[in-house]
């Protein structure tokens, strides 16, 4: 393989609709306006073009990875048309929240717990459009409450716990 390595990539996974930003970090990255990424699972793959930001930082965006579905991947670099890195990062593709299959729960739902001005909470458990649970954070979530038949939007503090739960 070539001088140079990865060491990472963050964030490490991200929708199978692609184009999420990420940083790969690594050693000896070659300044290069010729730098390619490969997500792989060893039978599929997606390329696409990198940036060089230093010797030990490449960015680019992902792929999509709909047409494989959701997987984790090996993610290599090539620079100046070298062989790809022989070390690799991981990258899990997931497949996008769906609001309607999630499901929240806890005391903040009940009707009789709502008092104007007072907190309240519960959980959410995100899950994708196939009904499966989510294992990763970072969904943007937006609260309604309806009262009377109308929805209002309300401020919320939303605490993520990066594995598909929020509170």
């Amino acid at each position: 393989g070539p001088a140079y390595a990865v060491q990472s990539v963050s964030p490490n996974n991200g929708p199978i609709t692609g184009n999420t930003p990420v940083s790969i970090k690594g050693i000896g990255f070659i300044e290069s306006k010729s730098v390619q990424v490969k997500f792989s699972d060893g039978r599929r793959e997606a390329n696409v073009p990198g940036t060089y930001v230093s010797e030990n930082e490449i960015t680019c965006n992902t792929p999509s990875f709909e047409k494989f579905g959701p997987m984790e991947v090996m993610v290599r670099v090539s620079i100046k048309n070298d062989p790809f890195t022989v070390n690799k990062a991981m990258f899990a593709f997931f497949v996008n929240t769906k609001a309607s299959k999630s499901m929240a729960f806890g005391p903040g739902l009940l009707p009789e717990a709502g008092k104007a001005g007072r907190p309240l909470s519960f959980m959410l458990q995100a899950k994708d459009s196939t009904g499966k649970n989510r294992n990763s954070g970072g969904d943007a979530i937006t609260v309604f409450v309806t009262c009377d038949g109308v929805a209002s939007e309300v401020p919320t503090a939303i605490h993520d716990y990066k594995d598909g739960h929020y509170k």
